[in-house]
């Protein structure tokens, strides 16, 4: 087994180097009335006086970024958190206006 533990072989950074016939057949499929119920779930959990803030970065999670902002802001949230400058100029040019937490700074040549 090519890089297993005590080998001096290196692992290929792409499988299919190791079997290039093996055809890929995943997908996702994201549920987005589920992240909504999820989210009214927490909500009525919080209770009526809090607003609800969705983290949806690195792409919600891979649930898809702007899918999952939709479900999460038709459901209820009050505003999203993202981890990056990008992901807010996605969603900006996605037309959400919802306030937005970024959660780590930028770095300095985003600003």
């Amino acid at each position: 087994m090519p890089g297993g533990v005590g080998s001096s072989r290196p692992v290929p950074e792409d499988a299919a180097a190791v079997r290039p016939h093996v055809l890929r057949r995943a997908w996702v499929a994201v549920d987005t009335a589920a992240l909504a119920h999820n989210l009214r779930v927490l909500a009525a959990l919080a209770g009526p006086a809090a607003r609800t803030a969705a983290v949806v970065k690195a792409d919600a999670y891979g649930h898809g970024l702007v899918p999952a902002t939709h479900a999460f802001l038709d459901a209820g949230a009050a505003m999203l958190c993202v981890a990056t400058v990008d992901e807010v100029l996605v969603l900006r040019a996605a037309g959400i206006a919802a306030p937005i937490l970024l959660l780590y700074p930028p770095p300095v040549d985003a600003v």
